[in-house]
């Protein structure tokens, strides 16, 4: 968003969003305003929690995960897709160029430079964490793809120069929805 009073204009254009802040906020004057979506924002990601099994297999219990998801765990490890998905949810530390190997289709979005100047950030993005992947498309800084299956083939392509089986590609799913939250969980589309 180009600044601030563009964020509270469209959010102001919009009637459900009008209802919702008067619920939030009702004893404010401007129901809808910059600060009360950043507390709104604030207020929804802290009830990102995920309980997951995979969360369950690293406190060690050795049955949560299924064979399969096991060996998709594996995978996910030997090819590589640790490069950008680490940490406690898999992601979501560092900002990686979206076409490592093979160029990207969206190249109208120039991704971090818009906000650094670095020449360096031209076509990097943030690495999404993959808890609760399944259950959230679309997927892509730009939401192209709807489908995980499709999103994981194009990441292979993208970012390790690798054309997955359709085994490989079904290990990686179970694990991937291994990530999902107990009470949300969903099959991956």
């Amino acid at each position: 968003m180009p600044a601030e009073a563009e964020v509270v204009k469209r959010l102001k254009a919009d009637p459900e969003y009008a209802r919702m802040f008067g619920a939030a906020f009702p004893a404010a004057t401007d129901k809808i305003s910059y600060d009360h979506m950043a507390e709104a924002i604030a207020a929804f990601e802290r009830t990102l929690k995920t309980s997951d099994r995979f969360d369950d297999f690293q406190k060690g219990d050795d049955r949560a995960l299924t064979d399969k998801e096991l060996k998709g765990l594996r995978f996910f490890l030997e090819v590589g897709c640790t490069t950008c998905h680490v940490g406690p949810v898999i992601g979501a530390k560092s900002y990686q160029k979206m076409r490592l190997v093979n160029p990207y289709e969206n190249t109208h979005d120039v991704g971090r430079i818009k906000v650094t100047n670095d020449e360096d950030d031209q076509f990097k993005f943030k690495v999404p964490s993959l808890r609760n992947i399944a259950p959230t498309w679309p997927y892509f800084h730009d939401g192209r793809v709807a489908q995980l299956n499709e999103a994981v083939k194009r990441m292979a392509h993208l970012q390790l120069g690798k054309e997955f089986t359709a085994d490989d590609l079904d290990l990686v799913l179970a694990f991937l929805n291994a990530l999902s939250d107990k009470t949300r969980r969903a099959l991956a589309r």
